[in-house]
């Protein structure tokens, strides 16, 4: 590509993220296609600046005569910057350092042997709370306060009404980052020098799932440290029957929402509580769950009373004073922060008697419930 080029396609990518970003409501898959769009466009600006200094390059030396200024420029691919970063990945996690020669200089391959297949990945549901709630990132970690606007008591008055003061309450809590660690992942250096399989893929999967599985579990249960956990927020419906989930109480539950939040509610229970919901029926018969095709692209597993049902893992099971169900919205009723991105540590000395290298992972998270006391954006389900 040229620097004209290049300059339109970096310039057409800040202008879609921008779009994206100023949507009303940004879903996951909006963040992530933001998240690839700058991706595309710090590649595009890096491609821009090496270009230009090429350029340079060129020009200093036609004023001195030199033929090799006119060397052609190659072009460098996505698909061809993305070789070279798992390439250099693989060298860092053998040497502690970055490889700086020209990764396609003969006689610096890796040696891929065919017998050597992807290892099965044990699977373990992670829950999608963190699709379902609000999520903000930010570039540091002090404390911040997440806004709560409630302007539920003010309505209209007459003109000549002397004015009192009922301004909106701006309040909402504070959101005080914890840190938190991936586990290492331990890979034999063999296996990193030898194998025909996607190393550093199946690294980024691990991580991926853990980050995913945690915070699922953080959101739903909070920690005994700074985040706040969801289970149990809201206005609260207990169950008619000890040990029993009927029709009866999800009647209850959805009729407690404020229907100002009907219009985006989420049901979020476990697989045990799936089971009892499987079994339910109205007054005439009919099942109360119908269940989506498209579970696995979609996240969600069906419908309950015309609303989507999220899996979680970490909801409580049925059980007396438990909070093992909640539906409203999720996005308005919790704010999950995560400052920075996750950081990847390679341990070289501590594993290297066992020939292995170990990758670990550092985040910053913070959560909170956002609920108003007036008209509660979520309702909890208790067992009696």
């Amino acid at each position: 590509m040229t620097i004209a080029e290049l300059i339109e396609r970096r310039n057409k990518l800040m202008h879609d993220a921008r779009a994206l970003a100023d949507k009303k409501e940004v879903t996951a898959e909006d963040r992530s296609a933001i998240d690839q769009m700058l991706t595309d466009a710090e590649a595009a600006r890096r491609d821009i600046d090496s270009l230009r200094s090429i350029e340079a390059f060129e020009a200093e030396n036609r004023s001195q005569g030199n033929p090799l200024a006119t060397a052609p420029v190659t072009e460098v691919t996505p698909e061809a910057r993305a070789v070279a970063q798992d390439k250099a990945f693989r060298n860092y996690l053998l040497t502690k350092g970055r490889e700086t020669r020209d990764l396609t200089v003969a006689g610096d391959g890796i040696l891929i042997p065919t017998g050597v297949d992807q290892p099965k990945q044990v699977l373990r549901a992670a829950g999608s709370l963190l699709d379902i709630v609000r999520v903000i990132k930010t570039t540091s970690g002090e404390p911040m306060r997440a806004p709560l606007f409630d302007d539920t008591a003010n309505g209209m008055v007459l003109a000549s009404t002397p004015i009192s003061t009922t301004d909106p309450s701006v309040t909402g809590p504070i959101l005080t980052i914890d840190d938190y660690r991936l586990n290492p992942v331990l890979i034999d250096r063999s296996l990193i020098q030898d194998s025909a399989f996607d190393v550093i893929g199946m690294v980024r999967e691990a991580f991926n799932l853990r980050y995913q599985r945690g915070a699922g579990s953080l959101i739903a249960n909070g920690n005994t440290s700074n985040i706040a956990g969801l289970v149990g927020a809201g206005a609260t419906v207990t169950n008619k029957t000890v040990g029993a989930f009927a029709y009866g109480d999800v009647v209850n539950a959805y009729t407690a929402l404020d229907p100002a939040y009907l219009p985006n509610a989420v049901w979020s229970f476990s697989q045990a509580t799936l089971g009892l919901v499987l079994g339910m029926v109205d007054n005439q018969g009919r099942p109360l769950f119908l269940p989506f095709n498209d579970g696995a692209t979609s996240g969600f597993v069906g419908m309950l009373l015309g609303s989507p049902v999220k899996l979680s893992p970490a909801h409580p099971v049925l059980a007396t004073g438990a909070a093992f169900a909640s539906f409203g919205d999720h996005r308005s009723a919790y704010t999950w922060r995560q400052a920075g991105e996750i950081v990847i540590s390679i341990l070289q000395e501590r594993y290297a008697e066992l020939n292995r290298v170990g990758v670990v992972g550092f985040c910053r998270v913070a959560g909170k419930t956002t609920v108003s006391a007036v008209t509660p954006s979520i309702v909890s389900l208790i067992g009696k």
